[in-house]
Formats: C-alpha cells, structure tokens, sequence
C-alpha cells in the first residue's frame, strides 16, 4: 500500500479511537461535575482533548519520521517501500516484500532478489533467490558471482562470513543506523503534544473565570 493510502487508514483509525475516548470521557465528566458553568468547559475538554492528543502526536511524529528519513537516508516506517543504507555508496530496498531486496549504489540497481545479505565497510557480500551467491565492491564498482557459498568464502579469504535473513538485516540495519533519532522524535513529539494539551485545558478552564 502506498504511503497516502496507509495514512487514510491510521487517520480513520484515530478518529475512532480517539472519538469512542471522548464520549466516554463526555459521559463520565457530566454526571461527575455538578456546577453547571464548569460542567460545559470540562465537557468540551473531555471531549477535544483526546482528539487533539492523537492527531497532534501522529502528525508531529510523522513529521518527525520524514526528517529522519532525510537525513538519515531510511524510509518513515510506513507504506510499501522499506530502505536503509548498507555503506556510504548503497541502499538495500524492498517494495511490497519483506524477504526479497535489491542493492542499489550511487543510484543503480545491482543486483535483485536478495535473500541473505552482509556488509563490511564498502563491501557487501549476499545470496539471492537463485541460490546465486555475491559480493560487491561499492568503492570499485566490482560485481562478482558465485555458484555456492563456499565458493565465495574461499574467493573472498572470509572464512567466517555469516549471512543474515534481509528482514532480520534491514531491522537490525535501521535501528543501528536511525533508532536513536527516532527515539528522540517520539519523546520530543510525546512532550510537544502533552505541553498543547496542557496549555489548552489552561486556556479553556481560565474562560469566564
């Protein structure tokens, strides 16, 4: 599913959500406040502030997940295309799938259909789902394919080479490579959101005072 498509549905999703909270929330502060005055302020606010608590936190993160996105070169973590970077030079991609990828360097595609993947440094050694084994030399641009893993090891004198499932790489990959980032934008987006949250209620509980 593409990007726009999947917000919708967390859009959708958060509106009911955050809709059924509000009319419990209605419901619980009408018989529980007594002064008629404060009884339609707190109201609206049970009411619109879960509303305004989960779009404002998804939006901010996924502003945030853009950002991220930009500036450390993996996808926002929504949509059908997933991607992190392997070294300076090349990306692994995966549109639609999870265990199949493709090697791109220096925006061309390399190879296809990879299964089992490991990098180092500028090199990135893999198997695809041909039972094709490889590695790639990002600085030379050095293609080379073998016909069995043992072949490769032998080749490329690393004896103690593993391969890592793409699913298990590209996660791996992503948190070593943005999972702080998006750390912090998830706790700036929760603060940013408390924070309105707070000022609102404030606001809206100083009126006719």
């Amino acid at each position: 599913m593409g990007i726009g498509f999947v917000i919708i549905i967390h859009l959708v999703i958060l509106g009911i959500l955050s809709g059924l909270i509000s009319v419990i929330f209605g419901v619980i502060t009408y018989f529980s406040t007594r002064q008629e005055q404060k009884r339609k302020r707190r109201i609206f606010l049970a009411v619109f502030l879960p509303i305004q608590f989960f779009f404002t936190i998804y939006f901010l993160g996924l502003g945030g997940a853009v950002l991220v996105s930009e500036f450390k070169g993996v996808d926002i973590g929504i949509g059908d295309s997933f991607y992190v970077p392997v070294n300076s030079y090349c990306q692994i991609r995966m549109i639609d799938v999870a265990d199949k990828a493709y090697l791109m360097c220096s925006d061309e595609q390399i190879i296809n259909e990879i299964t089992q993947i490991n990098s180092e440094e500028d090199l990135v050694f893999g198997q695809t789902a041909h039972d094709e084994f490889f590695s790639y030399n990002a600085d030379s641009q050095d293609l080379r394919r073998y016909s069995s893993y043992g072949e490769m090891v032998e080749t490329e004198k690393r004896p103690n080479l593993q391969l890592t499932e793409i699913s298990d790489y590209y996660h791996k990959r992503r948190n070593e490579v943005a999972g702080t980032a998006i750390t912090i934008v998830g706790l700036l987006a929760l603060a940013v959101t408390v924070a309105l949250v707070w000022f609102t209620r404030t606001i809206v509980m100083k009126i006719g005072k």
